[in-house]
Protein backbone atom coordinates (compact mmCIF):
# COMPACT_ATOMS: atom_id res chain seq x y z
CA UNK A 1 0.00 0.00 0.00
CA UNK A 2 1.08 3.55 -0.50
CA UNK A 3 0.10 5.78 2.30
CA UNK A 4 2.23 8.70 3.40
CA UNK A 5 4.96 8.19 0.85
CA UNK A 6 5.27 8.90 -2.81
CA UNK A 7 5.16 6.16 -5.38
CA UNK A 8 6.69 6.64 -8.77
CA UNK A 9 6.40 4.63 -11.88
CA UNK A 10 6.60 5.28 -15.56
CA UNK A 11 3.80 5.42 -18.09
CA UNK A 12 4.50 1.85 -19.26
CA UNK A 13 3.87 0.57 -15.72
CA UNK A 14 0.53 2.39 -15.69
CA UNK A 15 -0.41 0.79 -19.03
CA UNK A 16 0.65 -2.65 -17.70
CA UNK A 17 -1.51 -2.35 -14.56
CA UNK A 18 -4.52 -1.03 -16.45
CA UNK A 19 -4.33 -3.85 -18.99
CA UNK A 20 -3.80 -6.50 -16.31
CA UNK A 21 -6.93 -5.44 -14.42
CA UNK A 22 -8.87 -4.15 -17.42
CA UNK A 23 -11.95 -6.27 -16.77
CA UNK A 24 -12.13 -5.20 -13.12
CA UNK A 25 -11.32 -1.51 -13.23
CA UNK A 26 -14.10 0.95 -14.14
CA UNK A 27 -12.07 2.47 -17.00
CA UNK A 28 -11.54 -0.80 -18.90
CA UNK A 29 -7.78 -0.53 -19.25
CA UNK A 30 -7.90 2.85 -20.98
CA UNK A 31 -5.58 5.61 -19.80
CA UNK A 32 -7.75 8.15 -21.59
CA UNK A 33 -10.86 6.84 -19.80
CA UNK A 34 -9.06 6.99 -16.42
CA UNK A 35 -8.15 10.61 -17.12
CA UNK A 36 -11.70 11.43 -18.21
CA UNK A 37 -13.32 9.70 -15.23
CA UNK A 38 -11.19 11.59 -12.71
CA UNK A 39 -11.56 14.95 -14.50
CA UNK A 40 -7.98 15.30 -15.71
CA UNK A 41 -7.17 17.43 -18.74
CA UNK A 42 -7.75 15.75 -22.11
CA UNK A 43 -4.01 15.97 -22.81
CA UNK A 44 -3.06 14.44 -19.45
CA UNK A 45 -2.13 10.98 -20.82
CA UNK A 46 0.25 12.63 -23.30
CA UNK A 47 1.78 14.69 -20.47
CA UNK A 48 2.09 11.58 -18.28
CA UNK A 49 3.89 9.78 -21.08
CA UNK A 50 6.47 12.53 -21.44
CA UNK A 51 6.67 13.96 -17.89
CA UNK A 52 5.84 10.93 -15.74
CA UNK A 53 2.69 9.82 -14.00
CA UNK A 54 1.73 12.05 -11.03
CA UNK A 55 1.51 10.55 -7.55
CA UNK A 56 -2.19 11.47 -7.43
CA UNK A 57 -2.89 9.08 -10.32
CA UNK A 58 -1.07 6.26 -8.51
CA UNK A 59 -3.08 6.96 -5.34
CA UNK A 60 -6.29 6.85 -7.37
CA UNK A 61 -5.28 3.56 -8.96
CA UNK A 62 -4.37 2.05 -5.56
CA UNK A 63 -7.76 3.15 -4.21
CA UNK A 64 -9.56 1.51 -7.12
CA UNK A 65 -7.58 -1.73 -6.70
CA UNK A 66 -8.44 -1.75 -2.99
CA UNK A 67 -12.12 -1.23 -3.78
CA UNK A 68 -12.23 -4.16 -6.21
CA UNK A 69 -10.53 -6.30 -3.55
CA UNK A 70 -13.15 -5.26 -0.98
CA UNK A 71 -15.89 -6.09 -3.49
CA UNK A 72 -14.52 -9.65 -3.59
CA UNK A 73 -13.28 -9.48 -7.17
CA UNK A 74 -9.64 -10.10 -6.15
CA UNK A 75 -8.37 -12.88 -3.90
CA UNK A 76 -5.80 -10.66 -2.23
CA UNK A 77 -5.01 -6.97 -1.99
CA UNK A 78 -2.66 -5.79 -4.69
CA UNK A 79 0.04 -3.21 -3.98
CA UNK A 80 1.55 -0.97 -6.58
CA UNK A 81 5.01 -1.83 -5.26
CA UNK A 82 4.40 -5.54 -5.96
CA UNK A 83 3.04 -4.76 -9.42
CA UNK A 84 6.10 -2.63 -10.14
CA UNK A 85 8.39 -5.53 -9.18
CA UNK A 86 6.33 -7.91 -11.33
CA UNK A 87 6.49 -5.49 -14.26
CA UNK A 88 10.25 -5.06 -13.94
CA UNK A 89 10.74 -8.85 -14.03
CA UNK A 90 8.60 -9.17 -17.14
CA UNK A 91 10.15 -6.14 -18.80
CA UNK A 92 13.67 -7.62 -18.65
Amino acid sequence: MINNKSFSGDYELLIYILKKYKTLLPYSGSVQELARQYKYDVSSPHKWKSNGVPTRVWLTLQKDLTIIFLMGKLDQIVSLEDLKIEFNKIDK
